[in-house]
């Protein structure tokens, strides 16, 4: 079965050095003033943490795509060994890459709850 083409660009994010991985880490980012590029967060988050992640992004005009991707999804795509609910981006040019293919995979028809189409 062919890799999803978002969770392959995720990881070569995170191989650049661009990804900040964790709700706690992403919103310590954006309010010690630094603006991300992107912020995704899983469709399994819990409640807190959207509301967290929701409202900081909000305050600080930050780009927030809510996915259909589940934390595991999310963690094995940049090689983390514990479930991540939320990604930060903070490269301009490969948070344009990422969107651009999850906007695609959104029209190609939808995924599974783990990530998979």
């Amino acid at each position: 079965m062919p890799r999803d083409r978002f969770l392959s660009s995720l990881g070569i994010a995170k191989k650049a050095g661009k990804i900040i991985a964790g709700s706690n880490m992403v919103a310590s980012y954006i309010r010690n003033d630094n603006i991300p590029a992107l912020v995704i967060l899983s469709c399994d988050a819990s409640g807190n943490t959207r509301k967290l992640v929701h409202d900081v992004c909000r305050y600080r005009n930050v780009t927030l795509e809510d996915t259909e991707y589940s934390m595991d999804a999310l963690a094995n795509a940049i090689g983390a060994l514990h479930p991540v609910s939320c990604v930060a981006i903070t490269d301009t040019g490969l948070a344009n890459m990422l969107r651009e293919k999850l906007l695609a995979n959104v029209s190609q028809g939808g995924m599974t709850a783990d990530g998979r189409f």
